[in-house]
């Protein structure tokens, strides 16, 4: 999660508050992701990387926060 929030910062040029809490009942202590599945059984090949989604969905909420 870390990664997430460092790669959104570093692609936004924003600074996210963070709070490190001690881990809840019933998280699990990691947690891996992989596409590598989806490539071999539906021949998935994302468009978009990381930084590309970080900055989608920064841009998306501004927009979002303009039209309140």
């Amino acid at each position: 999660m870390l990664e997430l929030v460092d790669c959104f910062e570093k692609t936004n040029k924003i600074v996210v508050p963070t709070k490190i809490e001690p881990r809840r009942d019933g998280d699990t202590d990691i947690i891996y992701a992989s596409i590598d599945k989806a490539k071999s059984v539906l021949n998935f090949k994302p468009k978009l990387n990381i930084e590309d989604k970080c900055r989608d969905a920064w841009r998306f909420y501004q927009q979002y926060l303009n039209r309140k």
